[in-house]
């Protein structure tokens, strides 16, 4: 019985060598680019649409004569703090969010006349309060009011921190909104420190990517360019990637380890939020640099984007034991899909140029000849 135990678990030793020895060999996904990729990389211009199937992403400067429903975030206001408490509120049981949500403001808002002057930072506080109200059978405890007065204190912090940047306005009002969400509603961000060390990341006078934007982000005079037959030539991204996938199953851009096309579910899903596709629709030559150089830009575009998060494996087939490995973290992320946009967010901030890099691969080319 020992014996037929043993067999079995080196029997399983074995299935899983010669599983991780194809894993293990795969290499990188993406080839080197060719004539026929799928991405005409061009140089940023600022409001161009790129406009697909189901999706479309607009790149600003930040410059752009545009107002949003939260650019109260601007406004300078004084800091007025709100005092913890030890003792749990407890309100009528059965209400609404909506119910808990005026009883709350009304109370507050009734001792501290002069801290609530900021509504989008109001309905981050009043909204996360009245939310766990209402789960918490009317009793609003302690530990969690003291947690969001402490978000509160720390988004103010970083607040002044960003207003002193060399960011457009509309850059100012996304990362406030980025960072009162974090720290007031969804608690993802704990230490005023760390955000700010982030955001000092950021070059200066960065662009704003934003895929399917709404209505407000997109400037007037164009809001009709998918029509004019210049937004047709601009439209790459998106349209030539889907439209290739869509009609041929295929691209030419993103290979397994034999050199075999993956379509797979994640690349159609992902269309537009890919970090890679992002930068290669940007960058004029893009897809042209070396993978190492690639590699490094889109690694310094993480290092400052908290909207981005790291994509899942691609699989490159649908057997049992591509699931597997991909349950269990053995398949490798490929270094140049690594990253792509938050669920919870459209948007990331990009370096207005790349020369940088591109210059420092000319150098290292003519090192390489001397």
């Amino acid at each position: 019985m020992n014996n037929n135990l043993v067999k079995n678990h080196l029997y399983c030793f074995f299935i899983f060598c010669c599983l991780m020895y194809g894993h293990d060999s795969q290499g990188s996904l993406i080839s080197s680019p060719s004539n026929s990729g799928i991405i005409n990389s061009r140089d940023i211009i600022s409001g161009t649409i790129f406009s697909g199937s189901s999706n479309k992403a607009i790149i600003l400067t930040g410059a752009e004569d545009l107002t949003t429903p939260y650019d109260d975030l601007l406004d300078k206001v004084n800091f007025i703090p709100i005092k913890k408490i030890s003792k749990p509120f407890y309100f009528k049981k059965g209400l609404f969010v909506t119910e808990y949500r005026k009883i709350i403001e009304e109370k507050l808002k009734k001792k501290y006349p002069e801290a609530f002057k900021i509504n989008t930072i109001n309905n981050f506080f009043f909204n996360a309060a009245a939310q766990y109200t209402y789960s918490n059978d009317g009793r609003l405890d302690p530990e969690f009011y003291n947690m969001i007065v402490d978000g509160r204190k720390k988004y103010f912090e970083v607040k002044k921190y960003i207003m002193q940047l060399k960011f457009h306005r509309l850059i100012k009002v996304g990362l406030q909104y980025l960072t009162a969400r974090s720290f007031i509603y969804t608690h993802t961000s704990k230490s005023a420190d760390k955000a700010k060390k982030k955001l000092a990341k950021i070059p200066d006078y960065p662009l704003l990517y934003v895929l399917n934007p709404p209505d407000f982000l997109i400037p007037k005079n164009v809001q009709n360019k998918e029509k004019d037959e210049s937004a047709e030539r601009n439209s790459t991204l998106i349209n030539s990637s889907y439209e290739e996938l869509q009609n041929t199953g295929k691209t030419s851009e993103v290979l397994d380890k034999y050199g075999n096309v993956l379509y797979g579910n994640y690349l159609r899903a992902t269309l537009g939020s890919n970090l890679y596709y992002i930068c290669a629709s940007c960058y004029k030559n893009f897809v042209n640099l070396p993978i190492e150089t690639r590699k490094k830009i889109l690694e310094y575009i993480y290092s400052f984007n908290i909207t981005l998060t790291e994509s899942k494996p691609i699989r490159a087939d649908n057997s049992l034991y591509s699931y597997i490995l991909g349950q269990i973290n053995l398949i490798k992320r490929d270094p140049l899909l690594k990253y792509r946009l938050s669920l919870d967010y459209s948007w990331i901030l990009l370096p207005n140029s790349i020369n940088n890099f591109e210059t420092e691969n000319k150098n290292h080319k003519k090192e390489g000849n001397l």
